[in-house]
């Protein structure tokens, strides 16, 4: 069914439900992936279907690279 426009800004708070859950898993991730200063994002349209972005940057915080080149 995907997350209604009135929800989106919610989603993320600790605590917010739609349903039976307890409302803190998307708030835990959201506060892992910062942790590493990557950015999470729900960017699905209602009545479609959820979808998330997670934005994974190449130099991370401390300005070191967070990919890795691998040759084989």
């Amino acid at each position: 069914m995907g997350i209604s426009e009135a929800n989106k800004p919610k989603l993320f708070e600790v605590g917010f439900t739609t349903g039976k859950g307890s409302g803190l898993g998307l708030s835990l991730v959201k506060k892992m992936i910062e942790v590493y200063g990557w950015t999470i994002a729900e960017v699905g349209e209602p009545g479609k279907g959820a979808k998330f972005t997670i934005i994974i940057p190449r130099i991370n915080k401390e300005a070191t690279e967070t990919l890795q080149n691998q040759t084989e």
